[in-house]
C-alpha cells in the first residue's frame, strides 16, 4: 500500500472528475513551481508529490488500479504522463516558465522571438596611449577601431530589402517549437531560425541577418586638457552597433601615459630632479626649467644642500576644469664642473682657507 493518499494529496474527493482533477493539479503545481520558490526543498518535494499524485489519479486506467488495490503497479507507473522530472534535471531549471498563467491544458508555449526584438550593442574598452605633453594641452587622436557596425544593405533590419517573407519551415514562424516533457509541453527557441521566425532564405547576406557588419572604424577623439590616468572618457554611441537596429553601446577609453625623460607626474604634480652648480646652491639664485616650451623659475635659496626638494607652486600640470596648476616638485642634485682655471683653484683654496 502507498503510504501517500493521492486524493488527498491533490485536495480532492474519490469522486473527483477528471477536469477537477486536471484543475486542482494546475493550482498547486503553480503553488508550488520552482521557479516560484527559488532554494527551497521542502516546496520541490512538495510539488514533485503533486506530480506523482497526478500521475496516477490523471490517468483512467492508472486511477481504476489505484481505488482498487490503493497503489500502481511499478511497470505501470514508470510509463506515467510525468515520468522523467528525477529533480527537475530534464527541464534545466524550469527556467523561463515565469509561472503557470495563462497556459490552458499545460501547454507551455508562448512563442519567442526575443532574437527579432532588437538589442543594445555591447560596449567597447580600448586604451589610449598618449605623452604627458598631451596630457598636459590636451589633443585630438584618432583612433581605429574593429567592431559591428549597422548594416548598410538592409538598414539594420537583418532582412534581405524587398524580399518575401517565408515564414521558417521549422517552428512554421513562430520563433519557438514544442518539446514534450510528461504532461507539459515546454517552448525552447527555434535550432533552424534561432527565434528570428524567418526561414534563412530571408536573411541579409552581408550581416546573416544580425542588422550588423564587422568592420573597422576610425574616430577622433577629443582629449581634454589635464586629464590623468585615473580618468577615463565616456563616448556614447560609438561601442558596437546594436542587434537588428537596437541602440549603438558605448566607448570607454582608458588612459595611458607615457613615461617622460624629463618629468614624472603625481597627481597634479610634476617631479624633476634640478642640476644644481655648486655656487649658486652655496650663494643662492633661479634656474628656469622648460616645462613643455614654458619657462618656469625656480628660487634656489643660499647653501641648498644635495637632495632638498624645492616647491614651485602652479609650476606643475593644468588641472582640468579649474584653469590652475599643480606644483612643481624639484629636488636638488649638486653639479661640480669638470675643469677649472688656474684662477678658479685659486678661489677655491682660499675659500677652504678661510
Amino acid at each position: 500500500m502507498s503510504k501517500t493518499d493521492f486524493y488527498e494529496t491533490l485536495g480532492v474527493q474519490r469522486n473527483a472528475s477528471a477536469d477537477e482533477i486536471k484543475k486542482k493539479f494546475r493550482k498547486l503545481a503553480q503553488k508550488y513551481h520552482p521557479d516560484k520558490n527559488p532554494n527551497n526543498p521542502a516546496a520541490e518535494e512538495k510539488f514533485k508529490t503533486i506530480n506523482e499524485a497526478y500521475e496516477v489519479l490523471g490517468d483512467s486506467e492508472k486511477r481504476q488500479s489505484y481505488d482498487r488495490f490503493g497503489h500502481v503497479d511499478n511497470n505501470q507507473r514508470t510509463g506515467g504522463r510525468a515520468h522523467g522530472f528525477g529533480g527537475f534535471g530534464g527541464f534545466g531549471g524550469f527556467g523561463g516558465f515565469g509561472g503557470f498563467e495563462g497556459f490552458g491544458d499545460f501547454n507551455f508555449v508562448h512563442p519567442q522571438r526575443q532574437n527579432m526584438s532588437p538589442q543594445r550593442g555591447e560596449d567597447i574598452q580600448h586604451v589610449l596611449h598618449i605623452t604627458l605633453e598631451e596630457s598636459y594641452y590636451g589633443c585630438e587622436k584618432e583612433i581605429a577601431l574593429n567592431k559591428f557596425i549597422k548594416c548598410s544593405t538592409c538598414n539594420e533590419t537583418g532582412i534581405t530589402p524587398n524580399s518575401t517573407s517565408v515564414p521558417c519551415s521549422m517552428c512554421q514562424g513562430m520563433g519557438s517549437v514544442n518539446i514534450a516533457a510528461g504532461p507539459f509541453r515546454i517552448a525552447q527557441t527555434c535550432p533552424s531560425c534561432h527565434g528570428d521566425g524567418n526561414s534563412s532564405e530571408n536573411h541579409c547576406k552581408p550581416c546573416s541577418g544580425t542588422g550588423r557588419v564587422n568592420a573597422t572604424q576610425k574616430i577622433n577623439v577629443n582629449i581634454p586638457r589635464g586629464i590623468n590616468v585615473n580618468q577615463g572618457l565616456r563616448i556614447p554611441g560609438h561601442g558596437m552597433a546594436g542587434f537588428r537596429g537596437g541602440q549603438s553601446g558605448d566607448l570607454f577609453i582608458n588612459i595611458n601615459i607615457i613615461a617622460h625623460n624629463v618629468f614624472k607626474r603625481q597627481d597634479d604634480n610634476l617631479h624633476v630632479t634640478l642640476d644644481t652648480p655648486f655656487v649658486i646652491a652655496a650663494l643662492g639664485g633661479e634656474l628656469t626649467v622648460d616645462r613643455f616650451g614654458e619657462k618656469i623659475t625656480i628660487n634656489i635659496p643660499p647653501c641648498t644642500q644635495t637632495d632638498t626638494v624645492l616647491k614651485t607652486e602652479n609650476g606643475g600640470m593644468f588641472i582640468a576644469g579649474t584653469g590652475q596648476h599643480g606644483d612643481m616638485l624639484a629636488r636638488v642634485r649638486i653639479t661640480v664642473p669638470n675643469t677649472l682655471n688656474i684662477e678658479q683653484r685659486e678661489h677655491l683654496r682660499h675659500f677652504t682657507t678661510l
